[in-house]
C-alpha cells in the first residue's frame, strides 16, 4: 500500500514555494544505502568458490588485515593477516601482499609466517605466497619500521588472490600477477610528531 507523501509539500510550504498538481504525490520507494566500512582497525574481504548461493556463506574464505590507527614518529606499524576457511579454496596457493608508500620504510621484519610459505620484501611489496594444505586458518604478521623524517598519514594497500602453481615460476612471479582487482582495502595509520 502506498502512502501519499506530505514531506515535499511541507518542505515547499516552508520555503515559500508550493506547486500543486492534480495527482497526489507518491512517495518514492526507499532504497537502502550501500553500507561502507567505517575507518577501523581491520579490513576484510571474502571469496567464494563455484558454489550455490545457499552454500556460499559456509564456503567463503575470508581475509582480515589488522593494523594500528596511530604510531610515533620513527616507530613501527604491525600488520596482521588472518585467513579463515582457506581449506575451501580450489587453488594451490594464496598470495598475500601489502604495497607500502615509497621513501617511508626503513626496514620490514616478519614476526609470524604461515607454514609452507615463501615470504619477502621487494620493490615496496611485503608478500607471502602460501601453499594451501589441510590448514583451515592461516596467519601472517610483519612490522614496518618507518623513517623518523616521515610524518603525517602512512597509507598501505592490501591485496590477496588465490593462484594455481605453474612449473618454472617463483614466488615473485606470483606477486607480480596481483592486480588492482585483488585489493582488499587501504589502511591509514596516523604518525604523531611526538
Amino acid at each position: 500500500m502506498r502512502k501519499t507523501s506530505t514531506l515535499p509539500a511541507s518542505l515547499a510550504l516552508a520555503t515559500g514555494s508550493l506547486l500543486l498538481s492534480a495527482a497526489p504525490v507518491q512517495a518514492a520507494p526507499v532504497q537502502a544505502a550501500p553500507v561502507q566500512a567505517a575507518p577501523a582497525q581491520a579490513v576484510a574481504a571474502s571469496a567464494t568458490g563455484e558454489a550455490s548461493a545457499g552454500a556460499r556463506t559456509a564456503l567463503a574464505a575470508r581475509v582480515k588485515v589488522s593494523y594500528p590507527r596511530g604510531m610515533r614518529r620513527g616507530g613501527y606499524a604491525t600488520y596482521t593477516y588472518k585467513v579463515t576457511n582457506a581449506g575451501q579454496l580450489q587453488d594451490d596457493a594464496l598470495v598475500l601482499t601489502t604495497i607500502l608508500p615509497s621513501k617511508a620504510v626503513s626496514k620490514v621484519r616478519f614476526v609470524k609466517k604461515p607454514p609452507h610459505a615463501s615470504c619477502g620484501y621487494r620493490s615496496l611489496r611485503v608478500y607471502c605466497v602460501v601453499r594451501l594444505g589441510s590448514a583451515n586458518t592461516l596467519g601472517m604478521q610483519f612490522r614496518v619500521y618507518v623513517k623518523y623524517k616521515y610524518a603525517g598519514n602512512f597509507m598501505a594497500d592490501h591485496y590477496w588472490t588465490p593462484v594455481s602453481y605453474e612449473p618454472g615460476l617463483g614466488a615473485w612471479d606470483y606477486v607480480r600477477e596481483v592486480s588492482r582487482d585483488d585489493r582488499i582495502g587501504r589502511s591509514k595509520t596516523k604518525i604523531s610528531l611526538r
